[in-house]
């Protein structure tokens, strides 16, 4: 369980996600989202990342095709 019944916004709000600026930032770039994401998530992991970075041991990865008939999950962890 992440949180108690009630208390999902307290433990969303304090993640760090997409800490880059997410897709928008950078201009949606179709097939090549997940790979971006991998390596994202690898610089944060290794404490390679240049600009705000996560103090993590594990990161999760979500991707969708453009239809929304796939979805593919990732952990890395350290």
């Amino acid at each position: 369980m992440i949180s108690e019944r009630g208390k999902g916004l307290d433990v969303v709000d304090s993640l760090d996600i997409n800490l880059s600026g997410g897709l928008k930032a950078r201009g949606y770039i179709g097939g090549g989202t997940a790979i971006y994401q991998l390596g994202e998530v690898f610089l944060h992991l290794t404490n390679q990342f240049k600009g705000k970075s996560a103090n993590a041991e594990k990161g999760i990865i979500l991707s969708n095709d453009d239809l929304g008939n796939t979805s593919y999950l990732a952990v890395l962890s350290r």
